[in-house]
């Protein structure tokens, strides 16, 4: 699927008010299993990785209408990342 552009109102609309707060959640909560499933380590804040989701972030909604987050290559790690279902 394509990334889902659109300005940060329609984002609203589709996501929710707080959509940016819950995707930083989901993230931060899903780097150590992401971690874990791969043997990777992720780069955190400080180091130059994560930091939150801005209105430039990709996303997109799968199948199931769920949105699903895509990261440029090295946001957070030095190797390939797929996107990251939320």
């Amino acid at each position: 699927m394509k990334p889902f552009w659109q300005p940060e109102e329609q984002r609203k609309n589709v996501l929710g008010a707080e959509y940016e707060r819950i995707v930083n959640e989901a993230v931060i909560v899903q780097i150590p299993q992401k971690e874990q499933e791969t043997g990777v380590k992720f780069w955190n804040a400080e180091e130059g990785g994560f930091d939150g989701i801005t209105e430039e972030t990709d996303f997109y909604l799968n199948e199931a209408g769920d949105p699903v987050v895509v990261f440029a290559p090295m946001r957070l790690h030095r190797e390939q990342q797929e996107p990251w279902n939320l």
